[in-house]
């Protein structure tokens, strides 16, 4: 049986059966927390039950959950009788996996304000008290979604968009976080997150952890340090995982102690120790803690392959038998492959009788894997787009990645008269889709905003210098070609990057929900803001690793932006450009033989010029084109002509490596263009307007 409250009417509802998708919250407790009881007092004595401090927070749950299209919330402060000890251990059992089967957590810190930068190294974030309580370790790793609210309910950030400042904090890496490791968490890696962690009573510090090790045992409070020794023991009956000996010290003294640590504070150290699978020759028994142990006929599928073919004592009426598909890993152990097939084979004297040992999902390895939820489709509702009346900005463009399949891609939908919201569907994991934006008015400048799933986690990014000449369908395509996949594993809910030709910033939010109780959809918001929200990175020369995370060459220009309008930058792959903080601009290239364009116009003159900078065999090299043409794409065809018909074929510029350009266009304007060896890790360029 679960409590869930009514988010509409805050009347707790009890299931037995089928639980509604809901939302969580998780919290540290303070005065005046609402119980159970009180809350169903409340029908008769509602002053009272929301005079209480701790009605506030759970009233906000209600509200926000009803924002994201939830009916129902669950508080553990009131979902839980704790009057009754079985209930309550019954309780402390299933914490763990309540927190996991909710879509979608509000972790509320009443110590933090969100004005304050998390992402600062003394903010309030860091030090709140939510990261030192043994309980709430579970709260930030069990659900997939945890969204962060101050102690006015506003929103801090996820964590996906805050990961970097809690990896730092908790010592989690971003992998476990976000649900995307593909192995094993080791015991002691495990318990040394709980290490500097506090429980108002000592058996806490064993009971918070059950879930983090697939275990379940009797609540038994007053047996102190003893609750630790037992989960101990539970997790060795189904673990052969030795960190869980490799403690260091914490056992009150320099002289001698048993195998078993007293406390999650001995692992402090041991973050790092990883667990090593004992070899396949080992003394197994029918049930193992390393398998199952069994005796079957194997082939391989192939000589180049880890895949066998394994023959079960399964037959049919006409004496065919039947077998499953194995891999075998590298320690010899094996796992079902295939799993939606079974094959037939009558030819039994190929086969070879083995014992042999098959894995099968253990919670006390702590498996990430074993956390993600495979959906059937995806969906993104876009509930607002730049304006072109307010924003200067208009979304031209919707293309997905996934257009073969005819129940996902981009529809338009109304849920208001005069109101058009754009739903992206996508197939399952893997697939992505996304729009482009376009400047209406000013600087022509184009921006993609992509959103997608990958390891059954939401990604989106924000791709910005477009060229006229890019295409949309070729950025969607790009982040699966090569190393284009790199952003993808980060998985951002909330992004925010700096357009170039403009002083204003894009932020994209991503926020969980459901649609009637039933589909499972993102609620996504694009704006043009003109600053940055306070715990969103927004790149920055600093931060030039959200543009290109692997750029081997950079230029960093500084102009006279009050004499030069920048009209064009083109940028896309190997080529990005980033507008900084005081309006000077950095160039990153990928690597050696490319370069990248900008396009200015002279304010006084109207006069338009093409500024190249590259790097040619593993050296820098510019030029200036006076008196190009305004027209979209022109630009590119310009760079494009130092490459075509041979190499340097443009005046074979590319090999007069030159780094001081000067070009006049009239008696009254010239421009120069100087670069230096690299500052900072980054060449250095100068563009200067003469008369």
């Amino acid at each position: 049986m679960r409590r869930l409250i009514d988010a509409k009417t805050m009347v707790v509802k009890e299931f037995w059966n089928e639980v509604p998708v809901y939302a969580i919250l998780s919290h540290t407790w303070g005065d005046e927390e609402v119980t159970l009881q009180e809350m169903k007092a409340r029908e008769t004595m509602p002053v009272v039950v929301e005079r209480k401090k701790g009605f506030a927070k759970i009233k906000k749950t209600c509200e926000q959950a009803l924002l994201d299209g939830f009916s129902y919330v669950w508080v553990d402060t009131c979902c839980i009788d704790k009057t009754s000890s079985s209930e309550l251990s019954e309780a402390i059992n299933s914490m763990y996996k309540w927190y996991q089967e909710a879509e979608v957590c509000y972790a509320y810190l009443v110590d933090v304000s969100a004005s304050q930068n998390a992402f600062d190294a003394d903010s309030q974030f860091r030090k709140c008290r939510w990261f030192k309580r043994g309980w709430t370790l579970q709260e930030l790793i069990a659900p997939l979604t945890v969204v962060f609210y101050d102690k006015d309910w506003v929103e801090i950030g996820t964590k996906s968009s805050l990961r970097a400042v809690i990896t730092q904090v908790t010592n989690i890496s971003k992998q476990v976080l976000l649900v995307n490791h593909s192995g094993e968490i080791s015991i002691a890696t495990r318990m040394s997150w709980v290490s500097n962690r506090v429980t108002t009573r000592i058996e806490d510090m064993a009971y918070c952890l059950l879930g983090l090790f697939g275990i379940n045992m009797p609540i038994l409070y007053g047996e102190g340090e003893g609750a630790f020794t037992r989960l101990q023991r539970e997790i060795i009956a189904t673990s052969d995982d030795h960190t869980i000996f490799a403690w260091v010290g914490g056992q009150g003294g320099a002289g001698a102690a048993g195998l078993l640590a007293k406390s999650p504070s001995a692992f402090a150290q041991s973050s790092h120790l990883a667990h090593i699978k004992v070899d396949k020759n080992r003394s197994p028994y029918n049930i193992t803690n390393v398998g199952l142990s069994i005796e079957l006929p194997l082939k391989s599928v192939g000589p180049l392959t880890n895949q066998y073919k394994a023959l079960l004592n399964c037959t049919n009426d006409s004496a065919t038998m039947y077998g499953i598909y194995l891999n075998k890993d590298k320690e010899g152990q094996y796992v079902r492959t295939r799993t939606t097939e079974l094959f037939t084979d009558i030819e039994q004297n190929q086969y070879k009788r083995e014992r042999i040992y098959i894995k099968e999902p253990v919670p006390s390895r702590f498996d990430v894997n074993q956390w993600m939820r495979p959906r059937a489709n995806y969906q993104f509702l876009v509930k607002k787009l730049p304006s072109a009346q307010i924003d200067g900005f208009a979304a031209v463009q919707f293309y997905s990645n996934s257009n073969d399949n005819k129940a996902a891609g981009w529809i338009q939908e109304s849920n208001s008269p005069g109101v058009v919201l754009h739903r992206l569907t996508l197939p399952g994991s893997g697939s992505s889709g996304g729009f482009l934006v376009e400047s209406q008015s000013g600087p022509y400048e184009r921006f993609v905003v992509m959103l997608g799933v990958h390891n059954y986690n939401v990604w989106c990014d924000i791709v910005t210098n477009i060229s006229p000449s890019d295409k949309l369908e070729t950025v969607a395509k790009s982040y699966y070609i090569d190393d284009g996949g790199t952003m993808l594993w980060e998985n951002r809910d909330r992004l925010c990057k700096r357009l170039t030709l403009y002083d204003k910033y894009v932020f994209v939010a991503a926020r969980k929900g459901v649609l009637n109780n039933f589909d499972y959809q993102y609620l996504v918001d694009v704006t043009i803001t003109a600053s940055a929200p306070p715990n969103v990175s927004a790149g920055g020369f600093g931060g030039l690793d959200m543009v290109m995370p692997q750029a081997a060459y950079r230029f960093q220009i500084i102009y006279e932006y009050h004499d030069w309008e920048v009209v064009e930058l083109t940028a896309f792959d190997s080529i990005a450009w980033q507008r900084q903080k005081d309006k000077s601009l950095t160039l990153a290239l990928k690597h050696s033989g490319i370069s990248g364009i900008m396009v200015l116009r002279d304010q006084k003159t109207n006069v338009w010029v093409a500024v190249l900078l590259g790097v040619h065999n593993y050296k820098p090299w510019s030029d200036v084109i006076p008196n190009i043409k305004n027209q979209p794409g022109e630009a590119n065809k310009i760079r494009e002509s130092y490459y075509s018909g041979g190499p340097g074929n443009r005046n074979h510029r590319l090999w007069d490596w030159d780094m001081d350009c000067k070009v006049s266009f009239s008696r009254n304007l010239s421009v120069r263009v100087t670069t230096t060896v690299p500052v900072e890790n980054a060449f250095l360029t100068r563009i200067v307007r003469g008369m």
